[in-house]
């Protein structure tokens, strides 16, 4: 077999987001036959509906400034490669280094895995052999049935759930509190746990992201006590880490990775606090998620001048005809086009992206 296969040859087959099989057996076989390289170091493992890429790269940043460990990073899903998801002190996997380590375990596999299995087995055989101190392990969605939930017990140095909400309900339920359920399943009696809810943060959404993850570090990771200078683990944190409320000065553009209803009503505080004199356009495109209640929720308190409807190339894309056949039922009043990545220029009103990451990481193409 060739060794030269790229990156989406060796992932091929196994994107099938709709085949999900809730089994650990799998990618627990998959580890047995490469001796179980996440046993090799300490693990943090973050679930949670929204905040948990972010509470990674917090905790992420927060080991890499105050402490000599070698930090590894796992998270989903990617804006521009799928290099993005695997890290080694911040910096993404190299593309030949990834592509190496699937082609070995196609060819030492007599069974098949998942896209995300592969990805994961992936992960934590790099991080075995690059020797990190501590693996960032973020969910991937729930938590019972996800790959992090192989992590053995005495290895994991603490669990973290950050908010919940309501998405991915064919998989986890129809309430919030059935996806809880699914996403504590990541909780062990003898290691330490962090619950978002448990905390009364105050502040912005990524404020209190910042706090939750500074309790893990502290509490877990840090070996001394120290002040921790926060506006220097920010200017980290938006370095690394893209379409999370971010603004294009620019070309006067916010690209936010929103795709739920609870993400559309934080990033609706967000537009009215950073820019309530601003004319705003709304630019979408999505997945299959509920369209109608993100809309619902984004607009509830915020008048858009207009709204642009964009059709992504994915199998699981919502169609662009009914998206806004929909919405110009549902918002009679609103002006809804389709839209065309292709126009993306600078003018007097702030044009937000958002619906899906999927989407941001299209935008961040084009511009």
């Amino acid at each position: 077999m060739n060794q030269c296969l790229s990156l989406e040859e060796l992932l091929k087959n196994n994107h099938d987001f709709k085949k999900l099989n809730p089994s650990l057996v799998n990618i627990r076989r998959a580890l047995d036959c490469f001796d179980n390289p996440h046993a090799d170091y300490p693990s943090v493992i973050v679930a949670g509906t929204n905040g948990k890429g972010s509470v990674c790269t917090f905790l992420e940043q927060l080991s890499l400034h105050y402490t000599d460990l070698k930090v590894g990073k796992f998270t989903s899903p990617h804006l521009l490669s799928v290099t993005e998801r695997i890290k080694i002190q911040a910096k993404d996997i190299d593309e030949n280094i990834l592509a190496s380590i699937l082609f070995e375990i196609q060819e030492k596999l007599d069974f098949e895995l998942t896209y995300f299995e592969k990805l994961s087995l992936a992960a934590y055989l790099y991080f075995s052999r690059e020797k990190v101190d501590l693996a960032i392990i973020e969910v991937g969605m729930g938590g019972r049935w996800d790959c992090a939930n192989v992590i053995p017990d005495e290895k994991r140095l603490a669990t973290v759930i950050t908010s919940i909400g309501l998405d991915h309900m064919q998989f986890l339920g129809d309430t919030v509190e059935k996806i809880r359920k699914e996403k504590e399943d990541i909780k062990r009696d003898l290691v330490p746990h962090f619950d978002y809810q448990d905390f009364g943060f105050g502040g912005s959404t990524q404020v209190r992201n910042y706090q939750l993850a500074l309790e893990v570090f502290k509490s877990c990771i840090a070996k001394k006590t120290f002040d921790v200078d926060k506006e220097l683990i920010f200017r980290s944190f938006k370095a690394s880490y893209r379409a999370r409320f971010e603004y294009n000065k620019d070309l006067n553009i916010l690209i936010d990775a929103a795709h739920n209803v609870e993400a559309a009503e934080e990033l609706s505080l967000h537009l009215q606090s950073n820019f309530k004199d601003s004319k705003i356009e709304l630019h979408l495109a999505f997945l299959d998620k509920d369209y109608r209640s993100f809309v619902k929720a984004l607009t509830a308190d915020i008048n858009f001048e207009k709204i642009f409807i964009y059709q992504l190339n994915s199998e699981r894309a919502s169609d662009l005809n009914k998206v806004r056949d929909d919405l110009k039922i549902d918002h009679q009043s609103l002006n809804i086009q389709k839209g065309s990545l292709s126009e993306i220029k600078k003018s007097d009103n702030l044009k937000v992206y958002c619906g899906s990451i999927y989407f941001c990481g299209e935008v961040l193409r084009a511009i």
